[in-house]
């Protein structure tokens, strides 16, 4: 099975939004706002789909590149939209994100 046809409890990789940590757990976050809990680490998820286009913008949260819908710039950092949610970006990757960005953009 190639990895773009791997599956989360039954959704589609393509649909998820992003997906955050939260006591333990991971939390799927999807595009059309359900959410799902699992107990897989985040980092294991990030090896699992890195090459699919997600990417982590900071320790706790792993987003859907094809999903940020727009990049906010505050005094202190920036932040980016996916769906209605606003995500912080630590400072560490904030390059590698916008890089990262820019080069799906261009698929």
């Amino acid at each position: 099975m190639e990895k773009k046809d791997l599956k989360i409890e039954g959704y589609n990789i393509s649909d998820i939004g992003f997906m955050f940590i939260c006591k333990g757990y991971t939390v799927i976050v999807y595009h059309n706002g359900d959410q799902e809990v699992i107990d897989r680490p985040l980092f294991e998820l990030e090896k699992q789909l890195g090459e699919q286009g997600f990417f982590r913008v900071h320790k706790s949260y792993l987003t859907n590149i094809d999903h940020v819908k727009d990049i906010i710039f505050y005094e202190n950092g920036m932040h980016i939209k996916v769906n209605e949610h606003e995500l912080p970006v630590s400072r560490r990757k904030k390059r590698a994100f916008q890089k990262a960005l820019e080069l799906r953009k261009k698929l």
